[in-house]
């Protein structure tokens, strides 16, 4: 039977109204040496340890932004971006425009630092310091947490404290499964309960990423041999990896909602690259979902990390190798196009007149 006319025309106004993924894909440019990019979590300000990029204005230095404070290292940024927190020689600093540069606090002088993530409203601070005058440690590392009114806490040896909710409540880390020397194991703190360790399918792991109900975004430390995963205390454990062409994964960062989880491929053989997963559709290669959705990644020769994602999942920053070697930045929206209720209405509407049509004319 030959489709009519009217039926052709509501199909296509439902095809391109209707309630899809609106993706967008934006190149960011070289990025300045040794950096990686991450996002905000309102998504509105993407940035490395030296520069800052908005839709505005574009890549400026961190010291244009602070009123010619010198910033550098800037390792975590507030919700939207105000509050910078990162590291300085052997300790760390946090910076707002109302206190300017506060300093964490020092570890001892062997001691190099490492700021992780910052609450969303910049309050709490969390990071690992690192032992580097011997080499045999049993006990290299020290994860802790800063606030202004507590200073720098640590928070136990052989700990690492790699992200936080947005409330500051939770963090996500590593922690020893028993007091002794490695492995290490996945593990969350709270001010109540103090580390509490998860036992993942790979011997010795590490939480480095937190949704803000608790969900854990663990890696493990043979990711050849085993996937990364998300843990729950209502669900467990969920793989995040069933392609097998994804070889030796990692995951780079979870969003705050827990809807979405990107990373990248570690293997030196061609691979998908960077990834985003989420619970309805699985592991997608970017660079694939890009071509199926018709966009032109000409000048491209790899979409190769995945690194960050903001609050809501709509925002993912990546880097990657244009095909003159350049390295460079992109950022991907995934945030979904709604179709208005009127036109919804509307489209249905002519649906069903088609289908009217189609039956007085069989």
């Amino acid at each position: 039977m030959k489709p009519s006319l009217l039926g052709a025309a509501c199909t296509a106004l439902l095809i391109n109204t209707g309630t899809t993924y609106g993706f967008s894909f934006t190149d960011l440019g070289e990025l300045p040496f040794n950096t990686i990019p991450r996002v905000s979590g309102d998504g509105g300000v993407v940035f490395t340890s030296t520069t800052r990029w908005t839709v505005a204005g574009g890549w400026g230095t961190w010291e244009s932004y602070t009123g010619g404070a010198v910033i550098s290292g800037v390792r975590a940024v507030s919700s939207d971006g105000s509050i910078l927190a990162g590291n300085l020689g052997n300790s760390g600093y946090h910076w707002s425009a109302s206190t300017g540069l506060v300093s964490l606090g020092q570890f001892p002088s062997t001691y190099s630092f490492s700021v992780n993530d910052i609450s969303a409203d910049g309050r709490v601070v969390v990071g690992t310091g690192t032992d580097t005058s011997d080499q045999d440690s049993l006990f290299p590392t020290e994860g802790f947490k800063w606030t202004a009114n507590t200073g720098l806490v640590g928070l136990g040896p052989m700990t690492e404290a790699n992200a936080v909710t947005s409330d500051g409540s939770i963090i996500a880390g590593a922690a020893p499964l028993f007091f002794g020397p490695p492995p290490q194991s996945a593990a969350f703190w709270t001010a109540d309960s103090s580390w509490t360790t998860i036992i993942s399918n790979s011997l010795g792991s590490s939480a480095d990423g937190i949704a803000d109900d608790g969900t854990l975004m663990v890696n493990n430390a043979q990711p050849r041999f085993s996937a990364p995963q998300l843990w729950s205390p209502i669900t467990d454990f969920t793989d995040l990896i069933d392609d097998p062409r994804f070889l030796s994964p990692i995951a780079w960062d979870i969003s705050s909602n827990g809807s979405i989880v990107v990373g990248a491929t570690g293997s030196i053989f061609p691979t998908p690259g960077a990834w985003v997963w989420d619970e309805l559709n699985g592991t997608r290669s970017i660079e694939e979902l890009l071509i199926a959705e018709g966009f032109d990644l000409t000048g491209w020769a790899d979409l190769g990390l995945a690194v960050s994602v903001s609050n809501n999942g709509s925002l993912i920053v990546g880097t990657g190798n244009s095909t003159d070697g350049t390295r460079k930045a992109w950022l991907m929206d995934l945030a979904p196009v709604s179709l208005p209720p009127a036109l919804y209405l509307f489209g249905t509407g002519l649906l069903g007149l088609a289908g009217v049509a189609r039956r007085q004319s069989a």
